[in-house]
C-alpha cells in the first residue's frame, strides 16, 4: 500500500506539473488597491517540496517556481509539501487580509516579508491547536499593515492528507469582514434549517414513537457536525485544543450519514420487509460504509477520505436507482426521495469535483453541498409528513382493533366492573354478577331471576336473528370475542354492550354451559367519535404546520437556487469566452451587471428565509424569553399601542384605552405587550380596508383573581371561515402580500393560553373584530398601594 502510494503521489506530481502550466516563469507584482476583492490563483507561483524538508531560505533561493495558470489553487490528494508565493504592491496605506477559506488543511505555515522586513511566522493547520491562528476566525485568515507603496512578498507552505486545496482572498480588512459576516449568515442558515427540521422531528419521534423519525434525526444531525467540522466551526468551538480530533472528525461523521441515509431509505421505502437481491446489496454496502466509518480510528487520513468520498457517490447512486425503479412503480415514498437524493447529489458532486480540483473555489462550489444538503432534508421532511398521514390512518385502524380483540375474563368476579355471566345452552341463567345485572338495570341477581329473561338469556338481543348468528358462532369457531350490540334495558333503552362468550365443556368434550362477559361500552361508543375526531384534528394541525412552514420557505429558497444557477452560468460563460480569446469589454460589463442583480436577488431571497424563521421560532413561546415580573399593565398596552404608532397616526386611526385604574400585576408584561401590539396590527392591516371611520377600543378591568382586556374594532369584521380559523396558524385573507404567513393571531392565542395561562376568546359583535381575554393573576395592587408598602 505503501508503495502504490508513493508511485501515486509521484505520477499526480507530475501530472499536476504538467497541467498547470508548461512556463517556469514566476509571476510580477501584483498592483492592488482597497476597492477591490481580490481572488488570487493565477497571481501565484507554486513549487512541490516532494521531501518536505526544504526551509524558508531554500525555498526564496529556489529557481524552479511555476506560475499556475488557471483560476484556481487546488492540488487535489498530493503527498508532497506545497510551497505557494505571490507578491503584491499596496497603492494605499491600510490593514488588509489573506483569507484561505478551507479549514480542513493539516499544516499551513506563513512567511511574510514587508520590503524585505520579516514578519513573525505564523504556524497553524487543523492539526496544530486552534489557538495558533492569527485571528480567531475558523478558516484561515492572515492580516497585513501596509502603507502606500509597500511590497509583500508572502510564502505559504501546505502539507496536508486531505486535498491540497488552497482558495486565496485578498482585500482590505473592511471588506474581509462583510463578505465574511454573509458566509456566517448563509451557514447559519443552512444549520438553522437543519436544527429546525432536527428539533420538530424529534418532537414527533417522542409523539407517536416511530423510529422512522429517530433515523432522520440521527442523519440530520450527522450531516449538522460533518458541516461544523467541514467548516471549521466545530473546531474553534468544541474541541480547540485537541487538533487529532479533526483527523477523524469529518471522515467519521461523513461516513456516519452513509450509513444513517442507508438505513433511512431502507426504512422509507420498507425493504427490511421484503426479500429481494438489491435488499441484499443494500445491506452488503451498509456493512461496508460501517467498517470505513469504524476505520478512521485506525487508518490514515487520505486513504480514509479517498474511499468515504467513493462510498458516498456509491451510496447515493445506489439509493437514487432504487428509489428511481420504485418510483415507476407507484411508490410514493420513493418519489419523494427521488427528489431529495438529486437534489443533495448535485450538491455533493460540485463538492467533491471542487474539491479534486476539477472545479474552481467560489460561493456556489464552497456552500454546494450544504444547499443541496438543506434541500434534501426539506425533501425528506415532506415525505415524513405523507409517512405521518400513513401513521394517523393506521392509528385508527388500531383503536378500531383494539376495541374489536378485547380481553376477555377467564374467571368471575362478583367485585367485576365487566357483567360476567354463565348460561345453559338452552339459554337459562346459571349465574350472574353485581356488574351484569345493574347492566340490565335490576339491582339484583334474585330481581332478575324473577323476570323471564333469566329462562332465555338471548331475549336480551335486540335482534332475534342476531342472538341465533351468536350461537351459530361458538358452536362453529368454538368462542365470540368482543361482539358489539345493543341489549335491552329494564327501562326500555337500549345499551351498547361488547359481549365474548365460550363453551365450557366436560371431559367427555360436551358443552355443560356457556361462559361470558359483557363489557358497557355506552359511553365508549358515544366518545369514540369525539376522539377520533380529536385525533384528526391533532393530525392535521401538525401538517398544516409542516405545510406551512415548506410552504412559505420553498419560494425565496426556489428563488435563490434558481438565482444561483444563474450566476452559475454566467461564470461558465464568462469563463468560455475568456478562454476562446471572445471575452469584450461589453460581454463583461454586461456579465457583472447581471451577476450583481442575481446576488442581490438571492441576498434578498435568503434574508426572507431568515425573517420567515424567525417569525417560525414565535410560534413557541418559549422561545421568545419572556420573564415573569410586576409589571404596569397601562404601561404595557400603551408600549404595544406605540409600536404602531406611525402607522396609527397615517392612517387615521382613533385608539381608545379605558384603564379602571393604575395597575400592577406580577405577570408576563412582554408577553401582554405583544399581545396588544399583535391585536393593533392585525386591526389595521385586515379590518379597515374601505373604512373610514377606524377606531380601536380596549378596555381592562380587574375581577376577582383576574385581569379582563376587552379588544374591539370598527372593521369590516370576520366571515364565517375567519371566526373558525382565526387562531389557527398559517391563515391569513393576505397570503403572498407584504410577506404575511398567518402567525400573528395563532402567536396571540399561544401567549395568552400557554404563557399567561389564560382565555381567549372571539365575542359577539354586530360590527368589526371583538375578542375577550382572561388572564388569572396572584394579586392587583394600586400602583399608590405597592409604593407605600415599599417605603
Amino acid at each position: 500500500m505503501h508503495l502504490f502510494m508513493k508511485n501515486f503521489n509521484q505520477i499526480t506530481i507530475l501530472l499536476i506539473s504538467v497541467f498547470i502550466t508548461l512556463s517556469s516563469v514566476a509571476n510580477d507584482v501584483l498592483v492592488i488597491d482597497e476597492s477591490k476583492y481580490y481572488n488570487l490563483a493565477s497571481e501565484v507561483d507554486f513549487l512541490l517540496d516532494a521531501e518536505g524538508l526544504m526551509s524558508i531560505d531554500d525555498v526564496r533561493a529556489a529557481s524552479a517556481w511555476q506560475g499556475i495558470n488557471r483560476e484556481t489553487v487546488n492540488f487535489g490528494f498530493i503527498s508532497s509539501a506545497l510551497w505557494l508565493k505571490f507578491r503584491v504592491k499596496s497603492v494605499n496605506k491600510n490593514e488588509y487580509i489573506l483569507h484561505i477559506p478551507y479549514p480542513l488543511i493539516d499544516k499551513l505555515d506563513h512567511y511574510g516579508f514587508i520590503n524585505d522586513r520579516i514578519l513573525a511566522p505564523i504556524k497553524t493547520g487543523d492539526s496544530r491547536p486552534f489557538h495558533t491562528r492569527a485571528l480567531n476566525q475558523p478558516n484561515f485568515v492572515f492580516p497585513y499593515s501596509l502603507d502606500a507603496g509597500d511590497i509583500l512578498t508572502a510564502y505559504i507552505r501546505v502539507e496536508t492528507s486531505g486535498s491540497s486545496d488552497v482558495p486565496m482572498k485578498f482585500s482590505t480588512k473592511q471588506r474581509y469582514l462583510v463578505v465574511n459576516d454573509v458566509n456566517i449568515f448563509f451557514r447559519g442558515i443552512m444549520n438553522g434549517v437543519l436544527i429546525l427540521l432536527l428539533i420538530y422531528n424529534l418532537f414527533i419521534y417522542f409523539g407517536i414513537r416511530n423510529k422512522l423519525y429517530l433515523i432522520y434525526v440521527a442523519h440530520v444531525l450527522a450531516c449538522i457536525i460533518a458541516s461544523l467540522v467541514y467548516d471549521g466551526t466545530g473546531f474553534e468551538n468544541f474541541w480547540p485544543n485537541s487538533p487529532e480530533v479533526n483527523n477523524i472528525a469529518f471522515p467519521f461523521f461523513n461516513s456516519l450519514i452513509q450509513v444513517t441515509s442507508i438505513i433511512l431509505v431502507m426504512t422509507l421505502l420498507h425493504l427490511f420487509q421484503i426479500k429481494k437481491w438489491y435488499v441484499s446489496y443494500f445491506k452488503i454496502l451498509l456493512v461496508l460504509v460501517s467498517l470505513i466509518m469504524l476505520s478512521t480510528f485506525i487508518l490514515p487520513y487520505s486513504f480514509v477520505m479517498a474511499i468515504s468520498i467513493f462510498c458516498s457517490i456509491l451510496v447515493n447512486l445506489s439509493a437514487l436507482i432504487l428509489s428511481l425503479y420504485l418510483s415507476f412503480k407507484g411508490s410514493r415514498s420513493a418519489q419523494y426521495f427521488s427528489v431529495a437524493i438529486l437534489l443533495f447529489l448535485t450538491g455533493m458532486v460540485t463538492s467533491h469535483l471542487k474539491a479534486m480540483g476539477l472545479l474552481p473555489t467560489n460561493f456556489i462550489t464552497q456552500y454546494a453541498s450544504q444547499i443541496g444538503l438543506v434541500m434534501e432534508m426539506i425533501v425528506l421532511a415532506l415525505a415524513l409528513t405523507q409517512k405521518l398521514d400513513a401513521s394517523r390512518k393506521a392509528m385508527i385502524t388500531a383503536q378500531k382493533d383494539s376495541i374489536i380483540n378485547l380481553k376477555r375474563y377467564k374467571d368471575l368476579y362478583s367485585e367485576s366492573l365487566s357483567g360476567n355471566f354463565q348460561v345453559k345452552s338452552n339459554g337459562q341463567l346459571i349465574l350472574a354478577n353485581p356488574a351484569f345485572c345493574s347492566m340490565l338495570g335490576y339491582d339484583s341477581l334474585e330481581a332478575l331471576s324473577s323476570h323471564k329473561i333469566s329462562h332465555n338469556l338471548v331475549d336480551i338481543i335486540v335482534d332475534p336473528t342476531v342472538s341465533n348468528r351468536i350461537i351459530n358462532t361458538v358452536k362453529e369457531s368454538g368462542q365470540v370475542v368482543d361482539f358489539e350490540y345493543k341489549i335491552k334495558h329494564v327501562s326500555g333503552d337500549y345499551v351498547w354492550i361488547s359481549l365474548s362468550m365460550r363453551p365450557i365443556k366436560n371431559s367427555k368434550g360436551e358443552t355443560e354451559f356457556y361462559e361470558g362477559v359483557l363489557v358497557d361500552i355506552n359511553d365508549r361508543k358515544k366518545n369514540e367519535q369525539l376522539k377520533e375526531k380529536a385525533t384528526k384534528d391533532r393530525m392535521n394541525s401538525i401538517e398544516q404546520l409542516v405545510i406551512g412552514v415548506c410552504h412559505e420557505l420553498n419560494t425565496p429558497l426556489g428563488s435563490s437556487i434558481t438565482g444561483l444557477s444563474h450566476l452559475k452560468d454566467l461564470i461558465t460563460d464568462m469563463e468560455s469566452a475568456y478562454q476562446n480569446e471572445t471575452l469584450t469589454r461589453s460581454l463583461f460589463t454586461d456579465v457583472i451587471l447581471q451577476e450583481n442583480d442575481t446576488i442581490e436577488l438571492t441576498q434578498q431571497m435568503l434574508l426572507r428565509v431568515g425573517d420567515l424563521i424567525k417569525q417560525f421560532k414565535h410560534i413557541s413561546v418559549t422561545q421568545l424569553g419572556f420573564k415573569r415580573e410586576m409589571t404596569d399593565i397601562k404601561q404595557s398596552v400603551d408600549t404595544g399601542i406605540a409600536f404602531h404608532h406611525e402607522l396609527i397616526k397615517s392612517n387615521n386611526i382613533n385608539v381608545n384605552v379605558v384603564c379602571g385604574q393604575a395597575l400592577q400585576v406580577e405577570t408576563y408584561g412582554d408577553g401582554l405587550m405583544e399581545i396588544i401590539k399583535q391585536l393593533v396590527q392585525n386591526s389595521y392591516e385586515h379590518g379597515f380596508d374601505g373604512v373610514d371611520n377606524k377606531e380601536i377600543n380596549i378596555e381592562i378591568w380587574k375581577s376577582e383573581n383576574a385581569l379582563n382586556i376587552a379588544f374591539s374594532d370598527s372593521g369590516v369584521g370576520l366571515s364565517d371561515k375567519g371566526k373558525e380559523d382565526l387562531f389557527n396558524p398559517f391563515y391569513t385573507t393576505m397570503r403572498g402580500k407584504q410577506g404575511k404567513t398567518g402567525l400573528g393571531m395563532y402567536m396571540v392565542y399561544n401567549l395568552v393560553t400557554q404563557l399567561l395561562l389564560g382565555e381567549i376568546i372571539l365575542a359577539e359583535s354586530s360590527i368589526g373584530l371583538s375578542v375577550k381575554i382572561t388572564i388569572p393573576i396572584l394579586q392587583v395592587l394600586p400602583i399608590h398601594s405597592i409604593d407605600h408598602q415599599r417605603k
